[in-house]
């Protein structure tokens, strides 16, 4: 089994600020990097049903909140999975669709190349056109497909630059998956956002935090030791819609818990605490 610094056994819980009555989805993590979910405590939520989606096997719980700060705690247990089969076809969707102009430059980079080199070739392209930061509005806004990138730097957090180097690496035929989940830097145990990081399949499976290794100025590199910290999967891809009810909704991305309105027309996130309870 692969191991990763920072992804080890244990659990984490999941606390919305939401109102009683409010509906929820949460994540139903697929195992994945060596995890799988293996026990689940809910507090002040009633469990409706599982909603389906449009990325593989992937599901979501829908619940109603029934009391104040509503929870799920799930414990995570070693596994040897490192991917589903699935993981490496994501909805055709905007966010997942290279552009013509990435295709032909992912080939560009990638040509003359084989195995791991390619996907290194694509990683520091990606280094290279990114500069870390948060503000209003992404490099991907209005696209119908993901755009190539080439002069200049861009900003980006890490949902734009691994969403710009999943679709890069699959415009060159190489297995990737954007994965959303939460990361405590070491010391801290609590969280109210999520992080995202991207995994690699094929003969030689990988890890990515290109956001990291921007952070700590270092060459792009696997695994995830640019920054220490501990980390949890909880879902995959970008635009996954999840039906339920007669209902659909479509998550940007999934790991904070998302409030639902009845009649499927929208679906946020909630305001969310992560917080390492064990291991």
């Amino acid at each position: 089994m692969l191991r990763l610094t920072g992804v080890q056994a244990g659990a984490v819980r999941i606390e919305a600020r939401a109102p009683a009555g409010t509906l929820l989805a949460w994540p139903n993590p697929p195992p994945l990097m060596g995890l799988e979910v293996t026990g689940i405590e809910t507090r002040h939520i009633d469990v409706l049903g599982e909603a389906a989606s449009d990325f593989g096997a992937q599901h979501a719980w829908v619940a109603r909140v029934s009391g104040p700060a509503p929870s799920i705690t799930l414990r995570y247990s070693e596994a040897v999975t490192f991917a589903p089969d699935w993981a490496w076809t994501p909805p055709d969707v905007a966010l997942n669709r290279p552009s013509t102009e990435l295709v032909a430059l992912a080939r560009e980079i990638t040509s003359g190349l084989e195995g791991q080199t390619r996907v290194y070739a694509i990683m520091r392209h990606v280094s290279s056109v990114f500069h870390y930061g948060h503000g209003e509005g992404r490099f991907t806004d209005d696209a119908l497909a993901v755009p190539a990138l080439t002069c200049g730097l861009t900003r980006g957090s890490c949902v734009d630059i691994h969403t710009y180097a999943v679709a890069a690496l699959h415009a060159s035929g190489i297995d990737a998956a954007y994965c959303a989940g939460v990361f405590w830097r070491d010391g801290l145990t609590t969280f109210e956002d999520m992080h995202c990081w991207i995994i690699v399949g094929g003969d030689t499976p990988s890890v990515w935090d290109i956001s990291h290794d921007l952070i700590a100025s270092r060459d792009v590199a696997p695994n995830f030791d640019s920054v220490s910290g501990r980390r949890f999967p909880l879902a995959l891809g970008r635009s996954v819609s999840y039906s339920w009810g007669g209902a659909t909704w479509q998550f940007s991305h999934f790991a904070k818990p998302h409030v639902l309105t009845p009649d499927g027309g929208h679906a946020f996130p909630a305001d969310t605490v992560f917080t390492v309870v064990s291991g």
